[in-house]
């Protein structure tokens, strides 16, 4: 057991440190204690200083003795470890504040203020994304792929591409093919129908969506001209009908396959003639 006393230099600092060696008990430290209070006493009282060192002690004549004096660090073998960083932190450059704050992820809130600011999403879908970051994913990577894209305006764009992740997909498919769908529906080469219908075989089977739009007869007619001779079939087939009703029958004689906005825009014109 060893022992270190030290000397009061002032009320709130302490003085030379003295280490004791050789202590076996508790008695034998409170001995060692108060003989070493009467030394270092008797020593300043003479106007001596009491000198850093490593004392031993006489379990005999109950007094310590000097073993060894100590003056720097190096005399107690402190040396510096090669592999432990410094104590002081903020000297480490790759622990600076900044540093690290780029090593974090996105904190919930932060992401929350980032789609709500980006891209305009309600609250409730924001809340979908914080939570599963899988489909978080999905929606970063199909929005860097439609921001600089010329389909159209991009809120519009990534609102839809977000309505068609939270409510018709089941697990995630790869950001290209919802990028492509949402550019087909924007360039009215398919309904929306048709969309949900290429993503459930995406979702079970794989595959391009223009493809699965041509195989399962999904593209829309939008050729006015092929579009007007259906119009006319329906108006001659049903007087003063509300506009909804015609375009609904022509969608059912094209078989689905006909763009349902320029019907209604074709129904409207011949109707104000």
């Amino acid at each position: 057991m060893s022992m270190k006393i030290v000397k009061l230099k002032t009320e709130n600092s302490l003085g030379t440190k003295v280490e004791i060696k050789n202590l076996n008990s508790f008695k034998v430290v409170e001995k060692a204690i108060k003989f070493e209070m009467r030394r270092q006493i008797e020593t300043l009282e003479k106007g001596d200083k009491v000198v850093q060192e490593t004392r031993g002690w006489d379990e005999s004549k109950e007094v310590t003795f000097s073993q060894r004096l100590k003056e720097s660090a190096h005399d107690y073998r402190y040396f510096p470890e090669p592999d432990l960083p410094k104590l002081f932190l903020k000297e480490v450059p790759e622990l600076a504040r900044t540093v690290l704050a780029k090593s974090l992820p996105e904190l919930p809130w932060e992401k929350r203020e980032r789609y709500k600011k980006d891209f305009g999403l309600k609250e409730s879908d924001i809340e979908i994304y914080v939570r599963e970051p899988k489909w978080g994913r999905l929606l970063e990577e199909v929005a860097e792929k439609l921001r600089n894209s010329k389909a159209g305006k991009f809120e519009s764009l990534i609102t839809l591409a977000s309505n068609y992740i939270i409510v018709d997909l089941k697990k995630p498919i790869p950001s290209h093919d919802l990028v492509d769908i949402i550019k087909m529906i924007s360039a009215g080469e398919i309904s929306s129908r048709g969309a949900k219908e290429i993503l459930k075989v995406i979702e079970s089977e794989g595959g391009e969506p223009h493809i699965i739009a041509v195989e399962k007869n999904l593209i829309q007619e939008s050729d006015r001209e092929v579009l007007k001779t259906l119009v006319k079939e329906v108006l001659e087939e049903n007087v003063a009908a509300p506009i909804q009703f015609l375009v609904g029958q022509a969608m059912k004689k094209s078989g689905s396959r006909a763009n349902p906005i320029i019907l209604q825009e074709l129904f409207l014109e011949m109707l104000d003639r």
